[in-house]
This record gives C-alpha cells, structure tokens and sequence, in this order.
C-alpha cells in the first residue's frame, strides 16, 4: 500500500500528469508486472501527488520495448513540497500562551466596556512611600505638634507595614517599646495590611487592645497581625515578671471600637490619622467603646479629612520634606 498520510510521506513527491497517468494505467493491467507492482501503479493513477520511488519501482519492472523514456514520462511533473509536522508544544508554554490569551482578553474586554463601566478607585495618596517619609512619625506631629505628644500618655510605634516582611523586627520593637516606660500609657500603632490602614491602640499593662478600622472589619481579617500583638504582649508579659491569673493568661482583650466609618475606598489613611489626632486631644488611656462623645459621628465630613490634609502638607512644608 502506498497511500499515506501527506505530513508522513518521506522522499521526493511528484505532481501526477497526464502521461504519468497513461502509463501507470496501462501498468495496473501489464501481466508481465508482479500483482503487487499492478496494485501499487492502480493505487498510484487515482493520487494527484506521487511518490517518486514507488513510481520508478514500476517504471523500472516495465517491458523497456512498451514503457515511455524516464524523462518524456516526468515531462511537464513538478515536485511537491510537504509541510514538515508541526512541533509540539512543551505544557510550560502551552501554559504561557494560555496566560498570555487571558490577558489579552481581559484587556480587549476593558477597552470594550471602559465608557460604561464603573471607575476604578484610584490609589490612596501616598500608599507607595508613606514609610519612606515617615507616615507614622509625620502624622503624629503634625498640628497638635511633639509638645502635645510628650504631655499625653499616648507614644507611636512604627513599622505595621513591614509586618509580612520582618515580623521579628516588628515584635521586639514593640517589646522594647512596652518595656522602656514604667507607667500605663496607650501605644498607637498604624497597621497597614497592603491595601489598608488601620490603627491598634495598644495598653500593654492591661494587656488590652483597641481595634479601629475605618472600613468596620473585623480583627479576626488580620491574623498575622494579632498574632504579632498578643506575642508582644506575653513576651513583655514574661519580661516584666507579672503575675496574670491562669484564666488569662493566653487571652489578650481585643476591643472593636465604634468609629467613624468612610465612604469609599481611598481615605484610609487620613482616618488613621483623624482616629490619632483625636485620641491624643482627649489624653486617655481608655478608648470607649462608642468612641468619644466629643467626636462620635457616623463618618467624617469632608471638611475634617481637609483639615487633616492640610496639617499634613503643613507639616511637610515646615519640616521641608516638600518645597512649593
């Protein structure tokens, strides 16, 4: 059999002309040619694409007296080339070429729909180098000033946003912050989950922390970073010799505050920073539940995250961070 598959034929491939057909017909009824030899130059005459060496295998076995010159019988063939089988491709950059499909997709699919649909929440100013230019020390000076600071009982502690980098770091800071003062005082620590600012007002002595999170989410959304808090507080538990009874002795009081919630999805940090200017003015250690009566409110206007705005390019500008 001689009909095969055109991506597995190997060899020269002839295109099938009239003489060549002529002589393979006459070849198909030759008694002097073996069965086989009929066979093939039967299966030959209905290919418009011809094996060479099978076709020369006929040509060859035929009565010289009766078969047509070698060179009058390709007359006018030409040589066919066959497309080489396609090279498979490895799962890795089946893969790849997959991913790279879904992106293209997806960014086909915004362009399409980008007038109708919603608007992406832009990213929260500062969100890329707050740590760079000293968030939480800026932020805790900023009009209420270090004097106000130094004569309250409330001291910042930074780094929660290299929390899920240098965890170690994260908590002996915060231990050795606990232990370098004697008295109670309130801890306030910004904690910045990625995309997220948050503010944990922590008393070490009573072993209680304040939760307030402009979003109203819950502490339990941020294990890493509780587990970090309640470690500090039972190494500084363990540093300081206190005695705490048995049935609290691995229960940390964690308290959700009841504070002003935003609108959207940007203003985290300036309610971070609102929570933290209004804390400092009422100088206490508790946080009530409810949060203070003197600033209880469903959310911020916009007319107090302006005020925190401006204090903060004020700070900036006097400190000559930025020049105008």
């Amino acid at each position: 059999m001689v009909t095969e598959n055109n991506s597995n034929r190997v060899g020269l491939i002839l295109s099938s002309t009239n003489s060549i057909r002529v002589f393979l017909s006459g070849a198909s009824n030759d008694p002097t040619l073996s069965s086989q030899l009929r066979q093939t130059s039967s299966e030959l005459l209905i290919q418009s694409e011809i094996p060479y060496e099978p076709l020369r295998a006929v040509w060859i076995s035929s009565d010289p007296s009766t078969r047509p010159e070698l060179i009058r019988l390709l007359s006018g063939t030409g040589f066919v080339f066959s497309s080489p089988k396609p090279r498979e491709k490895s799962e890795e950059l089946k893969a790849r070429l997959k991913k790279l499909e879904d992106l293209a997709e997806r960014k086909a699919y915004k362009e399409l729909v980008k007038d109708i649909a919603p608007k992406e929440d832009v990213q929260e100013p500062f969100s890329s180098y707050k740590d760079q230019l000293g968030f939480v020390h800026c932020s805790g000076q900023l009009s209420w000033g270090s004097a106000a600071i130094d004569n309250s009982d409330c001291y910042f502690t930074k780094g929660g946003s290299y929390l899920s980098q240098e965890p170690d770091s994260c908590r002996e800071y915060l231990v050795k912050r606990f232990m370098a003062s004697s008295t109670n005082n309130l801890y306030l620590w910004p904690y910045n989950s990625g995309c997220h600012w948050l503010l944990l007002a922590i008393d070490p002595l009573k072993e209680v922390v304040y939760f307030l999170n402009s979003i109203d989410g819950e502490w339990t959304n941020y294990p890493d970073m509780k587990q970090l808090v309640d470690t500090s507080i039972k190494v500084f538990r363990s540093q300081r010799q206190a005695r705490v009874p048995r049935t609290k002795s691995s229960n940390i009081t964690w308290i959700k505050v009841q504070c002003p919630l935003q609108r959207n999805g940007i203003d985290c940090g300036y309610f971070v920073m609102r929570f933290m200017r209004e804390i400092i003015n009422m100088n206490q250690i508790e946080i009530p539940i409810t949060y203070f009566d003197e600033y209880k409110c469903a959310h911020y206007t916009r007319l107090q995250l302006e005020q925190i705005k401006e204090e903060l390019c004020q700070y900036f500008i006097e400190k000559r961070l930025i020049s105008i």
